[in-house]
């Protein structure tokens, strides 16, 4: 299954990356301001740029999207 990761390299983030690393083909996307987990693929990028999220759509599809850095409400809105 392939998996984008919102986020996926602090607090419960990294934790499902790592979890689902071990049996998926899973993607992270963030802004890259802490390592990242062995074996993803990570995507440098911020949700709140456009451009960004254009970037990050010539990878997909994607089985599953896991979103673990929406800290406000309307960061989700907006991203979906």
């Amino acid at each position: 299954m392939r998996i984008l990761i919102l986020g996926g390299t602090w607090f419960l983030g990294r934790v499902v990356a790592e979890d689902a690393v071990r049996i998926h083909d899973v993607t992270t996307f963030n802004r890259g301001s802490a390592q990242d987990v062995v074996g993803v693929r990570p995507i440098r990028g911020d949700r709140t740029q456009p451009e960004d999220l254009r970037k990050l759509a010539a990878y997909g599809p994607w089985d599953a999207v896991i979103d673990t850095s929406g800290m406000k409400p309307e960061m989700v809105r907006n991203t979906t």
